[in-house]
């Protein structure tokens, strides 16, 4: 690819093309490299449970740009090794996977306690697919505070009704709050599910 080209296009895609690559032709390298990791978030998250944490969270922003089966190779087994490695001391745990449908039966697997899911599949699908054992938490989708409060209210007001077929949901964005968010319309929502939320 021609230099210009090359820098034209964003380092996330560059990355993606150089771990699909490694996924391809150094398999042994990339699975060694990952269990070195899932160690590492482990000792991570077991001094955060040691400091006093109240919960911690697992966050695979990149998980959805995986196909189910490469989810289910380089990712599942190591997030697995993260959680079976903790020391967590009735401390919950809450797995957070971005675009998150096509692997929720995976994820589904997992020894966790709360499934955060993305805006791109409807809280009562994915409650569906979670079962009754794990809590849910997410599915707002952060652009939604763009919109004026009264928009925002009718979102609210639709995740907690799909919300009522999970055993238990933490109302909360989908993803994390986008840089030009009006404070205001954050506080709107927060005030929607409590306002909205008792009625429901």
């Amino acid at each position: 690819m021609p230099e210009k080209q090359g820098r034209s296009l964003p380092r996330a895609v560059w990355a993606l093309g150089l771990t699909s690559l490694l996924m391809d032709t150094s398999s042994e390298l990339i699975h060694g490299l990952l269990a070195l990791l899932a160690d590492a978030v482990a000792d991570y998250l077991a001094a955060q449970i040691r400091a006093g944490a109240q919960a911690v969270q697992i966050f695979d922003t990149w998980a959805g740009v995986l196909t189910p089966g490469d989810y289910e190779e380089y990712a599942l087994p190591y997030t697995r090794q993260v959680v079976s490695g903790l020391n967590r001391k009735g401390v919950p745990v809450i797995h957070f996977a971005n675009d998150c449908a096509t692997i929720l039966t995976a994820i589904k697997t997992l020894a966790i306690d709360v499934v955060a899911v993305d805006w791109r599949i409807p809280l009562d699908v994915a409650a569906m697919v979670i079962g009754p054992d794990k809590a849910l938490q997410g599915n707002m989708d952060p652009t939604m505070l763009f919109h004026p409060p009264e928009k925002i209210d009718d979102c609210v007001r639709d995740i907690l009704r799909r919300g009522e077929k999970a055993s238990s949901h933490i109302f909360n964005l989908g993803h994390g709050i986008l840089p030009p968010t009006n404070p205001e319309h954050a506080i709107a929502m927060v005030e929607a599910v409590h306002r909205i939320g008792r009625k429901v």
